[in-house]
């Protein structure tokens, strides 16, 4: 499933999202600037995942650029039941 030469990519999510490794290494930017841009962006805001694998990326881009998130990052799968629970509050 993953790539040969990377363990980490994944072609079934390169199939989804449409950008290849190479694309991704050719035209990319550095995990540092797009976790400033990330963090430009919502900071201060709460930030829902509606994936798993979604947040684990955002986790894992913001701890390779060395950085903390600047804003609230919450996985809404794993956060499921808690959500379904305060959702239900206003119904």
């Amino acid at each position: 499933m993953e790539n040969e030469n990377d363990p980490l990519w994944d072609m079934k999510a390169e199939s989804i999202h449409g950008l290849s490794l190479q694309h991704i290494v050719t035209h990319g930017q550095s995990v540092k600037e797009v976790a400033d841009q990330l963090d430009r962006a919502f900071h201060g805001s709460r930030v829902f995942a509606s994936s798993s694998f979604d947040a684990r990326w955002m986790k894992m881009l913001f701890a390779e650029a060395g950085r903390v998130m600047d804003f609230d990052l919450y996985d809404l799968d794993a956060h499921h039941l808690n959500l379904e629970k305060w959702l239900g509050k206003f119904r």
